[in-house]
């Protein structure tokens, strides 16, 4: 269109998406393109040509969207790189440095705390807006350790790839290890309460040490309750599968569920630094399974024992 067309200047390739391939347009802004192959793609046209009229007016906390058709979308440049990339160059190697341990965790506060910032003001928009496909691919981090960071959100709406599965597997499987389980199902949203799900699972993901590579997270999650078990409460209390049952434990939830996780984390990880960080909590589990086995109590029992001592330790 003429007034796209007028703004574009040296457009060159940037980076791929997931239906998309993304092209820089000067300094100041993008061309997202669909992918050919999901033109005919019904559910990817109509969200991509609604989308200025859907999260165009969010620029404080996305992408300032100058216009959208069914093929692209044409929006303003983020300086930053996504949360997977920061969680990878900068978050992990703190994590496996014993004397960063501190570090680690007052950057997984800041950027918890800064995603719920962002979260609350999109669902206290009018009408409210949720982001339904929330994942480190479409979290923005402009910062680094130890420095004030900017946090902004891209790619809003609900994932269709999960839905008509023309993804490849492994895009599919890192995908659905953040969507909801309501969304996987087809069902409707849960409002913040999806979103909720999704960032209890950015959450894992940054504790965890490695990615996520699936909606399995059994394994990651008991490396967590390991290493930093105050913090672990909370991430698990925001993946329940039944929306119904996220945030039971966290004070104030109900009326104001990202404010209420960004206190209950900040709280968790004040508790964690104040302990000996992973030796103690390894010996209290060990104990506690040691105890199960001289007693016939189940291993299970014995955890779920250990999970509900670290909620009480929480409670001011």
């Amino acid at each position: 269109e003429p007034d796209v067309l007028a703004m574009t200047t040296n457009l060159r390739y940037y980076c791929p998406g997931t239906t998309s391939i993304i092209l820089r347009s000067g300094n100041r802004h993008v061309l997202k393109i669909i992918k050919p192959r999901f033109w005919d793609v019904t559910s990817i046209s109509e969200a991509t040509a609604a989308y200025k009229n859907n999260f165009g007016d969010l620029a404080s906390h996305s992408p300032d969207v100058i216009k959208s058709r069914g093929r692209w979308i044409f929006m303003t440049y983020l300086k930053g790189e996504s949360l997977t990339e920061y969680i990878k160059n900068d978050l992990r190697p703190l994590r496996a440095d014993s004397e960063k341990l501190q570090l680690f965790l007052s950057e997984v506060n800041d950027i918890v705390a800064e995603l719920c910032h962002v979260l609350k003001a999109c669902s206290d928009n009018d009408p409210p807006i949720h982001h339904l496909d929330l994942s480190p691919d479409n979290i923005i981090v402009d910062g680094e350790p130890g420095k004030p960071k900017s946090i902004k959100l891209i790619d809003f709406g609900p994932n269709s790839l999960l839905l008509t599965h023309l993804g490849n597997a492994d895009n599919v499987a890192r995908a659905s290890a953040f969507v909801p389980p309501e969304l996987k199902e087809g069902l409707e949203h849960r409002g913040s309460l999806s979103d909720v799900y999704s960032l209890g699972m950015i959450l894992l993901e940054m504790l965890a040490p490695a990615s996520l590579s699936g909606p399995d997270v059994a394994g990651p999650l008991d490396d967590v309750w390991i290493a930093f078990p105050q913090i672990a409460a909370d991430a698990e209390d925001m993946i329940a599968n039944d929306s119904i049952n996220r945030l039971l434990h966290v004070e104030g939830a109900t009326g104001d569920p990202f404010g209420s996780i960004s206190r209950s984390v900040d709280h968790a990880v004040k508790i964690q630094k104040k302990t000996k960080l992973k030796q103690m909590s390894f010996f209290d589990v060990l104990l506690e399974l040691l105890n199960s086995t001289f007693t016939w109590k189940p291993v299970t029992e014995a955890l779920d024992n250990y999970r509900d001592c670290i909620q009480d330790c929480k409670k001011p």
